[in-house]
C-alpha cells in the first residue's frame, strides 16, 4: 500500500492481504472504484448488541466502503460492499469510535446502524468525507449525510475543486457504480464536448450517441438521470423525438429533486402511462425553478395534464412558456388546466407563451379558456397564443383577444372562422398596439371576411413588421383583388405574406403581384406563394413571370420568395431569366416544381449571373445527374450562395436507378455542391433566413434568473380564493386520486433495479438494500 493516493491506518496488514483487496476491488463490477484507505477495525451491528465485535479490514474507496475478513477456515473474503450514497449518517464521540447509519431498505424498517472501533477512526472519517464530498456536489440539505462528529475525530479535508459541470461526470460515474452499470464512453465524450468544453448549460440529449434504443451502444439512462437530480450546472433538459418510454419515470425523479433547471423540453417521446408522474413529482418539489415547459407531441392524456396543472398551481415562481401542442388532451383536461390557472394567478399572469394546438377544445373547453382570458385581460403578460386545429369556438375565445395588452402573436390555423369570428378577430387587430403575427391558415375564410380583418389590421398605425398568414383559404379573383387593395395601402406595415395553397387564377395572381410591386414605401420582406398558382397556358405564365420580375426589381426591401410547388417551366423559365439580374433577393425556394434537368439548366444560368442570392432550395424537382452537374458548374462561379438545402428527396429518388459507377458520381457531385456552398461563407450577411427556418419549431431559451410571481390585482385575488373553495371533484380530483391509488402516494414509483450482490449489506435482513434509490424524499409542499 505504498502507492501515492492510498492511505493506511490503525495497524499492520500483510502485503498478501493488501494485494487481495486491491485485486478484488479492481475486478469487481463497481465501475470506477479506487482504494483510498485501508484500516483494521472492529465492527458491531447495533441492531443486535448480543453479537460480539467482529474483526475486519475496512476499505474506503471513492464510491464505496468495503469490509474484508481473513480467517484460517474461511480464508480471505469481502463481507460487505456499501455505496457511499447509502450512508445517511456519520457520528463519532471520540477518536476511537465511529457510528454509521445506513438507508433503510423500506420505509417501515428502521435505519440500520453499525459501530466501528479503531485507532484510525479520524483517518476513516477523513477519507469517507472526502469521497462523499466529491460525488455529492450540489446535494441539498435534505440529501446530504447527517454529521455529528467530535473535534477529536476530525481531520482537515484535502481541498478539491468540483469537476466540470459542477461534478456531473463524477456523479455519473458514482451512480453507474451504484447501479452496477458500465459507464458509457459515448455519453461521457458527448457531455465533455458539448457542455464542458463550451460551458453550455443546455443539456440536449437528443443527438447523444446511444440515446436511441435497440442499438449495440444504447445507453442505460438510469445513472445519468440520477446524476442530474441534484446537479446545479444545467439550466435546461431537452430530449426530442426519442422513442424511449422508460425515461419518463426517470425524468419524473429529476423534477422531484432538481432546483436549478428552468427549462424542460420533452417532445416526441410517444405514448406512455407514466406521464402523470412528471406532474405528480413536480408538485412535490418545493424548490423547483422550471419556467419553460414543452411537452408537445406526446400522448399525455387527461390524467397527466391534471397532475401538471396541480403542480403549476403550487409554483412559487412565474411560468413563461407552456407548450402542450398535440398532447391528446381532452376537453376535461383543458378545463382542469384553466381551473389550475385560476387557483394561482401569480403564475398564470406571468405566462408569455401558451400553445394548446391540436387538442380537443369543444364549447365547454373554449368557454373555460375564454373565462380565464377575460379575467386576466390587461394584467396578463401573454405574448403568444397558439391554438391551431383545436376545434376551437373562436366566437367564444375571440371576445377576450382585444383586452390582452401584450399579445404579439395569434395563431388560429385550421379552426373555422365564420363572419362573427372574423369580426371579433378584426376588433382585436384594431385595438392592439403590440401584434406582430396573425395566422389564419385553412380557416375557411371568404374574401369579405379576410378583407374585414386586413382592413382593421392595416389601418392600425401602431402596428408594423406584420407577418400575415392566410394560406389555404380559397379566394376567387374578385376576393383577392379586393384584398390586394387593402394590402397595397398597408405594405409599409407588412413584413411577410403567406398565401400558400390559395390556388389563385391568373387575374388574381397578377393583381397581387402588381399591387405589391407598384406600392410606395413597401416594407415587404418575405412572400410565400407555395402551390398558390392555379393558372394555365403560356400567355398566363409569361404575364405572371413578368410581374414577378417587376417585383424582384422594384421592391428594395423584398428579400425572400418561396414558390414551392405548382409552377411549371412555362412560368419558371422567364422567372429564372429575370432572377439573373435581381438586385435584392437573398432567399429563394423553388422546390417541388418537377423542373427536371432542363429547369436545372435555367436555374444554373441564373446562379452564374446573380450576385445577391444567399439561400437556395431546389429539392424535389426530379433533377437527374446531368442537372446536378449543371448546378455544380454554376457553383464554381457563384460566390454568394452559402446556404443550400441538401436535395435528399431527389438524391434518394434517383440513386437506386443508376448503375454503380454513376451512383458514385452522383455522391461525388452532391458532396462538391455542398463544399462549394460552404466555401461561400464569407458572403454571409448575418441574416436569419426566414425560408430555411420557416418550418422549424420555435426554440425558447432557458431563463437564467428566477421569474417572480406577478402581482395579482385585488379582484383576481378574490376570485382565486373562491376558486380554491370550489368543489373540483368533477373536474380533476377523481383522476388525481385514481392516480394515487395506482402509485401516486407513498412509493410513487419503484426504484430502478440494479444487479444483486452477494455482499450487498451488513445483514440482508437489517433493512438495507442497494436496489433502493439513494435519494431521500424532499418534504412535500
Amino acid at each position: 500500500m505504498a502507492e501515492e493516493g492510498k492511505k493506511r491506518g490503525g495497524g499492520a496488514i500483510s502485503p498478501s492481504f493488501l494485494e487481495y483487496i486491491e485485486q478484488y476491488v479492481s475486478q469487481s463490477k463497481a465501475y470506477g472504484e479506487n482504494v483510498k484507505l485501508v484500516c483494521p477495525v472492529q465492527v458491531q451491528k447495533l441492531k443486535n448488541k448480543k453479537l460480539k465485535n467482529q474483526r475486519r479490514v475496512l476499505v474506503v474507496g471513492n464510491h464505496r466502503i468495503y469490509t474484508f475478513q481473513k480467517s484460517r477456515l474461511a480464508g480471505k473474503k469481502c463481507t460487505n460492499a456499501i455505496h457511499l450514497y447509502d450512508i445517511v449518517g456519520i457520528s463519532s464521540t471520540d477518536a476511537r469510535s465511529l457510528e454509521l447509519t445506513f438507508r433503510a431498505r423500506k420505509k417501515k424498517y428502521a435505519e440500520p446502524r453499525v459501530q466501528i472501533r479503531s485507532s484510525g477512526v479520524p483517518q476513516i472519517i477523513q477519507a469517507m468525507l472526502e469521497s462523499i464530498r466529491d460525488i455529492s456536489v450540489g446535494f441539498s440539505e435534505f440529501a446530504a449525510v447527517r454529521q455529528d462528529i467530535a473535534e477529536a475525530s476530525r481531520l482537515p479535508l484535502e481541498p478539491r475543486e468540483p469537476g466540470p459541470g459542477h461534478g456531473i461526470l463524477e456523479q455519473y460515474m458514482a451512480y453507474s457504480n451504484y447501479h452496477k452499470v458500465k459507464p458509457s464512453r459515448e455519453l461521457h465524450r458527448f457531455i465533455q464536448d458539448k457542455n464542458m468544453l463550451t460551458g453550455s448549460s443546455d443539456l440536449n440529449l437528443s443527438d447523444c450517441p446511444g440515446i436511441e434504443p435497440k442499438s449495440t451502444i444504447s445507453l442505460d439512462m438510469t445513472p445519468f438521470f440520477a446524476a442530474v437530480h441534484h446537479n446545479t450546472f444545467f439550466r435546461s433538459l431537452v430530449i426530442e423525438d426519442v422513442s424511449r418510454k422508460e425515461v419518463i419515470p426517470m425524468l419524473a425523479k429529476v423534477v422531484r429533486h432538481n432546483r436549478t433547471l428552468t427549462k424542460l423540453a420533452l417532445t416526441g417521446l410517444g405514448s406512455s402511462n407514466s406521464w402523470w408522474l412528471v406532474g405528480d413529482q413536480l408538485c412535490n418539489n418545493e424548490y423547483d425553478m422550471i419556467q419553460v415547459i414543452d411537452f408537445s407531441n406526446n400522448s399525455l392524456g387527461t390524467k397527466a395534464v391534471l397532475t401538471l396543472g396541480r403542480a403549476i398551481q403550487h409554483f412559487s415562481h412565474g411560468l413563461k412558456v407552456l407548450n402542450l401542442s398535440n398532447c391528446s388532451i381532452s376537453s376535461k383536461g383543458i378545463i382542469g388546466l384553466m381551473n389550475s390557472f385560476s387557483r394561482n394567478y401569480g403564475v398564470s399572469l406571468s405566462l408569455e407563451v401558451l400553445n394548446l394546438s391540436y387538442n380537443k377544445m369543444d364549447d365547454p373547453a373554449s368557454k373555460a379558456l375564454e373565462d380565464w382570458l377575460y379575467r386576466v385581460r390587461e394584467h396578463s403578460q401573454l405574448r403568444e397564443l397558439i391554438l391551431a386545429k383545436a376545434g376551437l369556438n373562436i366566437t367564444s375565445v375571440g371576445k377576450s383577444l382585444r383586452a390582452l395588452a401584450h399579445l404579439e402573436r395569434i395563431v388560429l390555423d385550421r379552426n373555422k372562422v365564420d363572419q362573427g369570428a372574423a369580426q371579433l378577430v378584426a376588433v382585436a387587430c384594431e385595438y392592439s398596439s403590440t401584434l406582430r403575427e396573425l395566422s389564419l391558415a385553412r380557416c375557411g375564410l371568404c374574401g369579405e371576411d379576410s378583407q374585414t380583418i386586413l382592413r382593421s389590421l392595416l389601418t392600425n398605425s401602431a402596428l408594423s413588421g406584420l407577418k400575415i398568414n392566410l394560406a389555404g383559404n380559397k379566394f376567387d379573383d374578385k376576393d383577392i383583388q379586393a384584398c390586394t387593395l387593402t394590402i397595397n395601402r398597408g405594405l409599409s406595415q407588412i413584413h411577410t405574406i403567406d398565401l400558400s395553397n390559395s390556388r389563385l387564377k391568373e387575374k388574381g395572381f397578377v393583381a397581387l403581384l402588381r399591387s405589391i410591386s407598384q406600392a410606395e414605401s413597401s416594407t415587404l420582406d418575405t412572400l410565400i406563394l407555395d402551390n398558390a398558382y392555379a393558372g394555365s397556358g403560356t400567355s398566363s405564365a409569361v404575364e405572371v413571370a413578368k410581374w414577378i420580375a417587376s417585383l424582384l426589381n422594384s421592391a428594395p426591401n423584398f428579400q425572400a420568395l418561396s414558390m414551392a410547388g405548382g409552377y411549371d417551366l412555362k412560368l419558371l423559365q422567364p422567372f429564372l431569366e429575370a432572377l439573373q439580374t435581381a438586385p435584392h433577393l437573398l432567399e429563394l425556394n423553388v422546390s417541388k416544381n418537377k423542373m427536371g434537368d432542363k429547369g436545372a439548366s435555367y436555374l444554373a444560368n441564373a446562379m452564374r449571373m446573380n450576385t445577391t442570392l444567399q439561400f437556395l432550395n431546389c429539392d424535389e424537382n426530379q433533377i437527374g445527374l446531368n442537372g446536378w452537374l449543371s448546378i455544380l458548374a454554376a457553383f464554381r462561379k457563384n460566390k454568394t450562395i452559402h446556404r443550400f438545402t441538401y436535395p435528399w428527396f431527389d438524391f434518394e429518388r434517383i440513386v437506386d436507378t443508376l448503375e454503380a459507377e454513376h451512383q458514385l458520381k452522383l455522391i461525388e457531385v452532391m458532396g462538391d455542391i455542398q463544399e462549394a456552398a460552404d466555401l461561400n461563407v464569407n458572403a454571409d450577411t448575418g441574416r436569419l433566413f426566414v425560408l430555411e427556418k420557416r418550418d422549424a419549431p420555435t426554440v425558447y431559451e432557458a431563463p437564467t434568473h428566477t421569474l417572480p410571481l406577478c402581482p395579482v390585482p385585488e379582484a383576481l385575488l378574490r376570485h382565486q380564493e373562491q376558486a380554491m373553495l370550489v368543489d373540483i371533484k368533477a373536474t380533476d380530483e377523481d383522476d388525481i386520486q385514481d392516480a394515487a391509488r395506482h402509485g401516486g402516494s407513498g412509493d410513487r414509483f419503484p426504484a430502478a433495479a440494479s444487479p444483486s450482490s452477494s455482499s450487498s449489506s451488513f445483514n440482508e435482513h437489517n433493512g438495507y438494500s442497494e436496489d433502493d434509490e439513494p435519494l431521500p424524499a424532499l418534504p412535500p409542499r
